[in-house]
């Protein structure tokens, strides 16, 4: 019985250790089953310390005014050359017309009729340059056309008498608005200034001698509020100062022929 009794107590330890063998068993199964809850719960993370990447400030800071003046004298020397060959061509144009007077080659209608449709092809082609992206010389040849179109309504008038003096003024008056329109198109305050130079300069060139200060002031009102209003659009100052001084002048013109002054020595 004795022996009975130790072999029944060895059975029940044994089983007493399988049954904490399988206990410890599945408490490692889930312990591996979930590795990072336990390092979690074990030791937190540390968050490691951004390491700031090296800007390279040197090159970038050299390079955009490098960039800028290069851009610059382009442009500068782009819009020079391109008005000294406007200015070129106009003279040109001026002897071959006073060359084909003196030789008689073209009738006096046709010289006009000539500059007028050389005039009118002209801001075609500066329209079609602007389309392709080539700014300055579209401003170029535009401007080009506008002079064209305002010799051939003075010549039309004042030297040939074709037209009256009003239908050229009218039209002189036309091609101011036009090239103020084209001003905006191309952003050219030079062309807003040679357009509202053309429109001051008319009343001198197709003066008929008579006083008409009502018509005359009326005309330079519209051209200053026109001046005004390019000038507070765009911010072209310069504009307002070529109305100012054209103002001036013409006022100062009308005043001296209506109360000439007389100087006693």
């Amino acid at each position: 019985p004795e022996d009975s009794r130790e072999l029944a107590e060895l059975r029940e330890s044994v089983e007493r250790l399988s049954q904490k063998i399988s206990e410890l068993e599945q408490r490692l199964r889930i312990v591996e089953g979930q590795p990072s809850q336990v390092q979690e719960s074990v030791a937190p993370r540390r968050e490691e310390p951004a390491i700031p990447l090296p800007i390279p400030h040197t090159r970038s800071s050299q390079a955009k005014p490098e960039h800028r003046a290069a851009k610059l004298e382009s442009r500068f020397g782009l819009t020079l050359v391109n008005r000294i060959g406007v200015i070129t061509l106009i003279i040109g144009i001026l002897f071959f017309f006073k060359y084909a007077v003196e030789n008689q080659w073209i009738t006096e209608s046709g010289r006009v009729l000539l500059g007028l449709a050389g005039g009118l092809l002209t801001l075609w082609i500066g329209d079609r340059l602007w389309k392709r992206g080539q700014g300055s010389f579209a401003q170029g040849i535009s401007g080009l056309g506008i002079a064209g179109l305002f010799i051939s309504l003075y010549a039309s008038s004042a030297y040939y008498e074709l037209v009256a003096h009003t239908t050229a003024f009218a039209g002189m008056a036309l091609v101011t608005i036009i090239a103020c329109a084209a001003s905006f198109r191309y952003a050219s305050p030079a062309m807003a200034g040679l357009g509202l130079m053309g429109g001051y300069l008319t009343p001198l060139l197709l003066s008929t001698g008579e006083d008409r200060p009502s018509t005359l002031f009326g005309y330079i009102l519209l051209l200053n509020l026109g001046a005004v209003f390019i000038a507070a659009r765009r911010r072209w100052p310069s504009v307002e100062v070529l109305a100012f001084i054209a103002t001036v002048f013409l006022f100062g013109n009308w005043f001296e022929k209506q109360f000439p002054l007389t100087i006693h020595m």
